[in-house]
Protein backbone atom coordinates (compact mmCIF):
# COMPACT_ATOMS: atom_id res chain seq x y z
CA UNK A 1 0.00 0.00 0.00
CA UNK A 2 2.95 2.46 1.23
CA UNK A 3 4.47 1.94 -2.51
CA UNK A 4 1.18 2.31 -4.29
CA UNK A 5 0.97 5.71 -2.70
CA UNK A 6 4.32 6.49 -3.43
CA UNK A 7 4.35 5.55 -6.99
CA UNK A 8 0.77 7.70 -7.24
CA UNK A 9 1.99 10.72 -6.01
CA UNK A 10 5.46 10.58 -7.86
CA UNK A 11 3.17 10.11 -10.92
CA UNK A 12 0.46 13.03 -10.65
CA UNK A 13 3.11 15.43 -9.46
CA UNK A 14 5.26 14.14 -13.08
CA UNK A 15 1.70 14.30 -15.16
CA UNK A 16 1.39 18.07 -13.45
CA UNK A 17 5.11 19.25 -14.22
CA UNK A 18 5.74 17.74 -17.45
CA UNK A 19 1.91 19.63 -19.03
CA UNK A 20 2.75 22.82 -16.83
CA UNK A 21 6.12 23.17 -18.23
CA UNK A 22 3.99 23.12 -21.67
CA UNK A 23 1.80 25.69 -20.76
CA UNK A 24 1.49 29.15 -22.52
CA UNK A 25 2.91 31.78 -20.40
CA UNK A 26 0.31 34.31 -19.80
CA UNK A 27 0.73 38.25 -19.75
CA UNK A 28 -0.46 39.86 -16.47
CA UNK A 29 -2.11 43.24 -16.32
CA UNK A 30 -3.91 45.29 -13.16
CA UNK A 31 -6.17 48.28 -13.41
CA UNK A 32 -4.68 51.64 -13.38
CA UNK A 33 -7.46 53.51 -11.32
CA UNK A 34 -8.72 56.79 -12.35
CA UNK A 35 -9.16 58.32 -8.98
CA UNK A 36 -8.65 61.69 -10.76
CA UNK A 37 -11.22 61.54 -12.79
CA UNK A 38 -14.36 63.42 -12.17
CA UNK A 39 -16.83 62.00 -9.69
CA UNK A 40 -14.15 58.90 -8.62
CA UNK A 41 -14.91 56.85 -5.70
CA UNK A 42 -13.72 53.65 -3.90
CA UNK A 43 -16.59 51.77 -3.37
CA UNK A 44 -16.88 48.60 -1.17
CA UNK A 45 -17.84 44.91 -1.23
CA UNK A 46 -20.99 43.52 0.35
CA UNK A 47 -21.16 40.92 2.89
CA UNK A 48 -22.99 38.70 0.93
CA UNK A 49 -20.23 39.06 -2.29
CA UNK A 50 -17.43 38.18 -0.03
CA UNK A 51 -19.20 35.02 1.56
CA UNK A 52 -20.12 34.12 -2.32
CA UNK A 53 -17.06 34.62 -4.28
CA UNK A 54 -15.00 33.87 -1.79
CA UNK A 55 -11.60 35.87 -3.29
CA UNK A 56 -8.48 36.78 -2.12
CA UNK A 57 -8.70 40.57 -2.79
CA UNK A 58 -11.07 42.83 -4.82
CA UNK A 59 -11.26 46.50 -5.51
CA UNK A 60 -14.34 48.41 -6.53
CA UNK A 61 -14.80 51.85 -7.90
CA UNK A 62 -16.83 53.98 -9.79
CA UNK A 63 -16.37 57.66 -12.21
CA UNK A 64 -17.47 59.23 -14.86
CA UNK A 65 -15.79 60.06 -18.50
CA UNK A 66 -16.84 61.32 -21.61
CA UNK A 67 -20.48 61.66 -20.09
CA UNK A 68 -20.56 57.98 -19.28
CA UNK A 69 -20.74 56.90 -15.89
CA UNK A 70 -18.24 53.80 -15.34
CA UNK A 71 -18.02 51.23 -12.39
CA UNK A 72 -15.06 48.14 -12.42
CA UNK A 73 -15.07 45.49 -10.12
CA UNK A 74 -11.59 43.70 -10.01
CA UNK A 75 -11.69 40.55 -7.99
CA UNK A 76 -8.11 38.09 -7.60
CA UNK A 77 -8.14 33.85 -6.28
CA UNK A 78 -4.84 33.88 -5.09
CA UNK A 79 -3.19 29.76 -6.95
CA UNK A 80 -4.85 27.29 -4.66
CA UNK A 81 -7.06 23.90 -5.05
CA UNK A 82 -9.98 26.30 -5.47
CA UNK A 83 -9.48 29.06 -6.88
CA UNK A 84 -10.18 27.93 -10.59
CA UNK A 85 -13.18 26.85 -9.52
CA UNK A 86 -14.27 29.67 -7.27
CA UNK A 87 -13.59 32.25 -10.19
CA UNK A 88 -15.25 30.27 -13.21
CA UNK A 89 -18.31 29.21 -11.18
CA UNK A 90 -19.22 33.12 -11.32
CA UNK A 91 -20.90 35.29 -13.41
CA UNK A 92 -22.53 38.21 -13.66
CA UNK A 93 -25.94 36.88 -13.77
CA UNK A 94 -25.53 35.96 -9.74
CA UNK A 95 -24.65 39.61 -8.73
CA UNK A 96 -26.97 41.18 -11.37
CA UNK A 97 -29.91 38.82 -10.05
CA UNK A 98 -28.97 39.39 -6.96
CA UNK A 99 -29.01 43.29 -7.16
CA UNK A 100 -32.42 42.58 -9.12
CA UNK A 101 -31.33 43.61 -12.49
CA UNK A 102 -32.23 41.40 -15.29
CA UNK A 103 -29.62 40.82 -18.63
CA UNK A 104 -32.07 40.67 -21.33
CA UNK A 105 -29.08 39.77 -23.67
CA UNK A 106 -25.91 37.91 -23.50
CA UNK A 107 -23.02 38.37 -26.32
CA UNK A 108 -20.43 35.55 -27.50
CA UNK A 109 -16.94 36.63 -26.05
CA UNK A 110 -15.23 39.16 -28.02
CA UNK A 111 -11.53 40.48 -28.10
CA UNK A 112 -10.47 43.30 -27.55
CA UNK A 113 -6.98 44.98 -28.17
CA UNK A 114 -5.71 46.60 -25.22
CA UNK A 115 -1.98 47.69 -25.03
CA UNK A 116 -1.16 44.71 -27.10
CA UNK A 117 -3.00 42.16 -25.23
CA UNK A 118 -6.21 40.23 -26.80
CA UNK A 119 -9.16 40.03 -23.85
CA UNK A 120 -11.99 38.00 -24.13
CA UNK A 121 -15.11 40.23 -23.02
CA UNK A 122 -18.84 39.05 -22.71
CA UNK A 123 -21.33 41.62 -22.92
CA UNK A 124 -24.70 41.77 -20.77
CA UNK A 125 -26.95 44.01 -21.71
CA UNK A 126 -29.46 44.80 -19.09
CA UNK A 127 -33.22 46.09 -18.99
CA UNK A 128 -35.62 48.16 -16.98
CA UNK A 129 -33.00 50.72 -16.47
CA UNK A 130 -33.92 54.43 -16.94
CA UNK A 131 -30.60 54.65 -18.14
CA UNK A 132 -29.02 51.79 -20.70
CA UNK A 133 -26.59 50.01 -18.78
CA UNK A 134 -24.18 47.26 -20.03
CA UNK A 135 -21.98 44.80 -18.14
CA UNK A 136 -18.48 43.99 -19.43
CA UNK A 137 -16.86 40.76 -17.90
CA UNK A 138 -13.51 39.16 -18.58
CA UNK A 139 -12.68 35.97 -16.64
CA UNK A 140 -8.34 35.37 -16.77
CA UNK A 141 -6.48 32.51 -15.71
CA UNK A 142 -3.05 33.61 -14.61
CA UNK A 143 -0.93 30.44 -16.85
CA UNK A 144 -2.90 30.47 -18.95
CA UNK A 145 -5.50 32.66 -20.74
CA UNK A 146 -6.41 30.61 -23.51
CA UNK A 147 -8.20 28.76 -21.40
CA UNK A 148 -11.86 28.96 -18.85
CA UNK A 149 -12.49 32.73 -20.48
CA UNK A 150 -15.95 31.83 -19.76
CA UNK A 151 -17.29 30.45 -16.53
CA UNK A 152 -18.30 26.67 -16.16
CA UNK A 153 -20.55 24.57 -13.42
CA UNK A 154 -19.15 22.61 -10.99
CA UNK A 155 -19.58 19.68 -12.87
CA UNK A 156 -17.34 16.45 -12.17
CA UNK A 157 -16.51 16.43 -15.91
CA UNK A 158 -15.24 20.34 -15.44
CA UNK A 159 -13.54 19.73 -12.39
CA UNK A 160 -11.63 16.27 -14.49
CA UNK A 161 -10.94 18.39 -17.63
CA UNK A 162 -8.13 20.76 -15.31
CA UNK A 163 -6.49 17.16 -14.46
CA UNK A 164 -6.33 16.42 -18.45
CA UNK A 165 -4.54 19.52 -19.42
CA UNK A 166 -2.50 19.62 -16.26
CA UNK A 167 -3.63 22.87 -14.51
CA UNK A 168 -3.48 23.41 -10.76
CA UNK A 169 -3.37 26.08 -8.20
CA UNK A 170 -3.90 28.71 -10.89
CA UNK A 171 -4.39 32.00 -10.65
CA UNK A 172 -7.46 33.68 -11.51
CA UNK A 173 -8.95 37.32 -11.82
CA UNK A 174 -11.58 38.65 -12.68
CA UNK A 175 -12.75 42.47 -14.01
CA UNK A 176 -16.86 43.30 -14.66
CA UNK A 177 -17.17 46.53 -16.25
CA UNK A 178 -20.55 48.16 -16.26
CA UNK A 179 -21.10 51.87 -18.34
CA UNK A 180 -24.11 53.60 -18.36
CA UNK A 181 -25.56 55.41 -21.17
CA UNK A 182 -24.56 54.10 -24.53
CA UNK A 183 -28.03 53.56 -26.51
CA UNK A 184 -26.95 50.47 -28.33
CA UNK A 185 -24.73 47.28 -27.94
CA UNK A 186 -22.60 49.05 -30.88
CA UNK A 187 -22.14 52.06 -28.75
CA UNK A 188 -21.00 50.21 -25.65
CA UNK A 189 -19.02 48.22 -27.47
CA UNK A 190 -16.85 50.90 -28.76
CA UNK A 191 -16.96 52.90 -25.36
CA UNK A 192 -15.33 49.96 -23.46
CA UNK A 193 -12.76 50.13 -26.58
CA UNK A 194 -11.83 53.53 -26.21
CA UNK A 195 -12.07 53.18 -21.87
CA UNK A 196 -9.95 50.00 -21.54
CA UNK A 197 -6.67 51.57 -22.97
CA UNK A 198 -6.96 53.88 -19.72
CA UNK A 199 -7.65 51.84 -17.23
CA UNK A 200 -6.07 48.55 -17.95
CA UNK A 201 -1.84 48.37 -17.72
CA UNK A 202 -0.01 45.34 -18.99
CA UNK A 203 2.69 43.80 -17.39
CA UNK A 204 5.26 41.52 -18.74
CA UNK A 205 4.49 37.70 -19.13
CA UNK A 206 5.14 35.43 -16.25
CA UNK A 207 8.05 33.60 -16.33
CA UNK A 208 10.07 36.17 -17.76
Amino acid sequence: MATWLALSEVGVETWYRILESRAEQSQLWTVQWPDGATGYQDLPMTAFARRLLRYDDALNASWTDDGLRWQVVLLHWKPGRAASRLATGHTPDVCLTAAGRKPSATSEAKRFEVNGLSMPFRRYDIEQEEVPLHVFYCLWNENDSQRFSKSTSMTYANRFLPVIHGERNTGQRSIEIAVWGPLDTSEADQALKRELPKIIKVNRATGQ
